[in-house]
């Protein structure tokens, strides 16, 4: 079996390949910055360099495979991520029908059900259509929010304590690690027999981020606290960091649907949608020790 990845050296992309590496599958990986795949190139991964919003690349790369991964890397710089999201989808989908591949595994999101007022995920549900539409069997994967995204509040958490978000921290929501994306992914691309169109990653339950902030505190022994502010300010903020206002934007009104209820699985919580990863492991060996780092420096590659 000959699998494509796209973004190997995301956080779900790079477990992905390392999870896969193990099992011997082949591998071809279709990636932005190739220097970061050596150890992957040395254990036997193909490893092809250029950009997928270029669909010759990404037609030419993916010749011969059975089964393509497509992840849309996220750009928070982009002034429009829907078109982005479409664009990187419609070119995967050429190449998926020019090179009959197979099987498509589809990185989507939970909300990808909705047609409005979920931000930049209204790019992944036109993707999920995109990729209907291309005679392939596709498996859509709909995590729930990444423990990840916390990272980009390491500089307010070492500085202040603090987590700012446009919503209250008593809002909950289904909270995964996305180690536990990469195992859902592998075990789908390994199960040929598989027909599930649909699956959906919601972590162990859903937490508050009041909930996150308390256990960051004991972790740290020091009081950390989510501090609601308000969504101009918030977007003003995250420009400051080189965010465009379109992502901004889609990011608060994605946030706002978890605290409205708007944005959750459309199944109910079961054994299969459940992972293992609880949110004191994440911070105990993930984000812990990033925190503990004297200015640490952590650059965000998604949220959902």
């Amino acid at each position: 079996m000959k699998i494509a990845i796209t973004t190997p050296t995301g956080h779900i992309g790079s477990k992905l390949v390392q999870n896969l590496l193990r099992k011997g599958p082949e591998l071809v990986l279709l990636a932005r910055r190739p220097e970061k795949l050596k150890e992957a190139e040395a254990n036997g991964a193909r490893v092809i360099p250029g950009d997928l919003k270029d669909e010759a690349y990404y037609k030419s790369a993916t010749v011969g495979v059975d089964v393509l991964f497509h992840v849309a890397p996220p750009d928070v710089t982009s002034p429009n991520i829907r078109a982005e999201y479409n664009q990187l989808a419609k070119n995967g989908a050429t190449a998926v029908q020019a090179n009959k591949i197979k099987r498509v595994v589809h990185l989507s999101s939970v909300g990808a059900d909705k047609t409005e007022k979920t931000g930049p995920v209204l790019g992944l549900h036109d993707a999920e259509e995109i990729f209907n539409q291309t005679g392939a069997q596709v498996t859509h994967l709909r995590p729930a929010y990444f423990f990840e995204n916390f990272f980009s509040s390491v500089p307010a958490i070492q500085q202040s304590g603090r987590i700012f978000l446009a919503i209250p921290g008593s809002a909950k929501t289904a909270m995964v690690a996305t180690r536990d994306i990469a195992d859902v992914g592998a075990k789908v691309i390994l199960n040929q027999s598989g027909s599930k169109k649909i699956v959906y990653i919601l972590g162990t339950k859903e937490y508050s981020f009041d909930e996150v902030a308390s256990e960051l505190g004991k972790f740290l022994s020091k009081e950390v606290k989510v501090q609601t502010i308000g969504r101009e300010e918030l977007i003003n903020a995250m420009a400051k960091f080189g965010v465009s206002r379109n992502f901004a934007e889609g990011i608060v009104e994605l946030y706002e649907g978890f605290v409205s209820g708007y944005i959750k699985s459309t199944e109910p919580r079961d054994r299969e949608n459940t992972t293992p990863t609880t949110l004191e492991q994440f911070i105990k060996e993930e984000l812990g020790p990033v925190l503990k780092t004297p200015a640490a420096v952590y650059s965000q590659t998604g949220i959902n």
